[in-house]
């Protein structure tokens, strides 16, 4: 795993949360209003650099030392409204994984391109606010869009060959907190910033491989955690 990338993303994230901490503090711009209906449409796009940990393993069956990078994700959201407080989100995102690693002269590369669909039942302190924090959970279930897998390095004499097998279908629990900001005194625009994360439920490992291979994915969920900025129009 590379500490350098996952303490990067730490590093990101505590900005990220210093920032809203800031701005709640500070005096908002727009004129003081009583507290309103929100609107109860939300549709949105999103950035969100991830990082997943996914366990590989060697030509003898060990745990595989595996360096990780932060994959650039994007996706769409839509949300309702219930009232100021609850509400439910439905997001779509892409996203692509790349693990790399050792296996006796070879140097492995893994990619794995997924397809997240999570549904959020969601809690905020006040929508109709300037600023307002919330926290998030629910099901997701998320789909293997492609694979691949690459070698390097001096070839042995050995029989058997790597392959990279996962299951197309996954499914588990998503999570996240964070803060919404208004962009305009409509409360009808808004930028969205915080922490998600993603806890699999399902054996990653296909199961089955063709004759004369092994399959370089460990019996083991995958995880996620990542930061997220998002532009939000609510109708």
């Amino acid at each position: 795993m590379k500490n350098g990338n996952l303490k990067c993303l730490v590093f990101f994230v505590s900005i990220l949360v210093t920032g809203v901490e800031a701005l709640a503090q500070d005096t908002i711009a727009f004129p003081k209003q009583d507290t309103k209906a929100v609107q109860k449409g939300e549709f949105g796009i999103h950035y969100n650099p991830t990082f997943a940990i996914l366990g590989m393993r060697t030509y003898n069956g060990q745990s595989a030392s595996i360096l990780s990078n932060v994959s650039d994700g994007i996706g769409l959201k839509g949300a309702f409204n219930f009232c100021n407080h609850f509400g439910i989100q439905a997001e779509v995102s892409y996203y692509q994984v790349t693990q790399s690693f050792t296996d006796r002269n070879l140097n492995d590369e893994v990619k794995i391109s997924y397809v997240d669909v999570p549904l959020l039942f969601c809690l905020s302190t006040d929508k109709s606010k300037e600023v307002s924090f919330n926290i998030s959970a629910g099901p997701q279930i998320s789909i293997a869009a492609g694979t691949s897998f690459k070698s390097s390095g001096v070839e042995t004499s050995d029989t058997l060959h790597a392959v990279a097998l996962v299951k197309q279908t996954d499914i588990g629990v998503a999570f996240g907190i964070g803060a919404a900001f208004s962009l305009n005194k409509e409360h009808t625009l808004q930028m969205d910033w915080g922490y998600h994360g993603f806890y699999g439920l399902v054996d990653e490992n296909e199961g089955s491989n063709p004759k004369g291979t092994y399959n370089v994915i460990l019996n083991s969920s995958r995880k996620t955690y990542g930061a997220y900025l998002g532009l939000t129009y609510l109708f």
